[in-house]
């Protein structure tokens, strides 16, 4: 498991430092003009979707089948992709923390962003939940339908969960009538935030299981 999981490590190495390079252009247009909240978001998400690109080392390689003669399991391969997944999804958090206090710093802009760690923290939380969810939802498609398709299909990946978010508010608005969206949601966003995180674990196992499905009916 350690081996599988090292080698999509080694395999991202060459397309995080790109992806390295878009975090710092991004905060450097977005610090200057914002208080600094929003990094864990963006860099979560940014850092889960790199996980399909080791589908398409897999792909090109043909490293299942050759992975399949040794004695490694179908289930560890996927177990090790969502392990992987996990990594770049905290490491994604981490890095959206770290850039508001920086940006803090470099920016003298203490006060506010003082005013906002605490919103920094709950939106890491989030952030944490938003990427496991939607990059679990890539690796079950990259097995069934290939890297590239699922790269096609990634749009999908976020208008279904854009859609069943935007399902619920508008439930709630209905079923709390004379309360606006801004009310509700800061009367209930400890319970959104957290509810997503907690939905993560569950997801990510259905997902997990799922992935196991496609992977052993599949020949290599």
């Amino acid at each position: 498991m350690k081996g599988l999981i090292l080698k999509d490590l080694y395999n991202l190495a060459g397309n995080v430092r790109y992806m390295l390079f878009a975090m710092i252009i991004i905060a450097i247009g977005i610090i200057p003009t914002s208080d600094g909240v929003g990094f864990p978001i963006i860099y979560a998400i940014m850092l889960s979707i790199i996980t399909i690109s080791t589908f398409t080392f897999d792909d090109t390689s043909k490293w299942t089948g050759y992975a399949l003669t040794m004695p490694v399991s179908r289930n560890e391969l996927v177990k090790s992709k969502f392990i992987v997944l996990a990594f770049f999804c905290i490491i994604g958090c981490i890095s959206g923390i770290v850039t508001d206090i920086v940006g803090g710093a470099v920016m003298k802009r203490f006060d506010s962003y003082a005013e906002n760690i605490g919103v920094t923290f709950l939106l890491a939380l989030a952030a944490l939940g938003i990427s496991l969810i939607l990059g679990s939802i890539l690796i079950p498609l990259a097995l069934k339908f290939g890297a590239e398709k699922a790269r096609i299909l990634m749009a999908a990946v976020v208008i279904v969960p854009t859609m069943m978010i935007s399902a619920i508010i508008i439930i709630a608005l209905f079923t709390n009538p004379g309360m606006g969206l801004m009310e509700l949601t800061e009367q209930n966003i400890l319970i959104l935030l957290c509810g997503l995180v907690v939905l993560a674990f569950p997801w990510c196992y259905v997902m997990y299981l799922i992935s196991c499905h496609i992977i052993n009916r599949q020949e290599y």
